[in-house]
């Protein structure tokens, strides 16, 4: 009979593991590691490797200079015991990095990496955003998006990138929408529907060294990519 009872709980713990894996961690704040704690303990077969926060500000339709009030990034912890490959960016063990798309910068229209983390201190407190664990399997996933997302239009716009980045590996009932045309602002709407939203996510310090982009060879860093959004 123990053995019998004892099969049942195994059973009954392997099916919540199962469905938490379904449900995004977008709630938590401090440590942007701390999502994950209970989720990769040794006894379960799921292995996040990170975590993915989608964040979304203001009213703009882009990335301008003369928008700088709105816009959408995403932002990439690593909580593995190893480096990652994030989009076309290493990222070591317990580090970050943000992306967003920009097309003001004459060097490069389309994937900026760490401008929005070394401009972390000047993101406007009124931003909002949704935050989520990512296996290996899903980490694949979101870079091959973000690397044929590697472009910037008036419509294709900074909105547009973090929306659908971000609903390439999110859950069903957590995918958003920014809207026709794409905006910030629709953005957010649609972020504040979703239960556990984040007001005023985190967005980790990066330094002025690590803001670059890929030129279709290599990472090219360039500390004047660090101007305004």
């Amino acid at each position: 009979m123990k053995k019998v009872q004892k099969i049942i709980a195994m059973v009954f713990l392997s099916l919540i593991i199962s469905l938490s894996s379904l449900v995004p961690i977008s709630a938590a704040e401090g440590n942007p590691a701390d999502v994950v704690q209970g989720f990769d303990a040794s006894s379960s077969k799921i292995s996040f490797v990170a975590t993915l926060t989608i964040v979304s500000y203001g009213s703009g339709g882009g990335s301008t200079s003369s928008d700088f009030n709105g816009h959408a990034l995403l932002v990439v912890v690593n909580t593995s015991s190893k480096t990652i490959t994030v989009g076309k960016k290493s990222v070591a063990k317990g580090s970050s990095v943000t992306i967003g798309t920009f097309g003001n910068r004459s060097s490069h229209k389309g994937i900026w990496y760490n401008v929005e983390g070394y401009n972390t201190s000047v993101l406007p407190s009124s931003r909002v955003g949704l935050r989520t664990a990512l296996t290996g399997s899903q980490l694949s996933t979101l870079n091959k998006k973000i690397n044929s997302s590697d472009k910037w239009t008036y419509t294709s716009n900074c909105s547009w990138f973090a929306c659908n980045v971000w609903n390439s590996v999110a859950p069903s009932s957590y995918k958003v929408s920014a809207g026709t045309p794409c905006t910030p602002a629709k953005l957010c709407t649609s972020i504040k529907k979703r239960s556990g939203y984040i007001k005023k996510p985190s967005v980790p310090f990066r330094s002025i060294d690590s803001i670059g982009y890929y030129n279709g060879k290599k990472m090219v860093y360039n500390k004047k990519g660090a101007g305004t959004f």
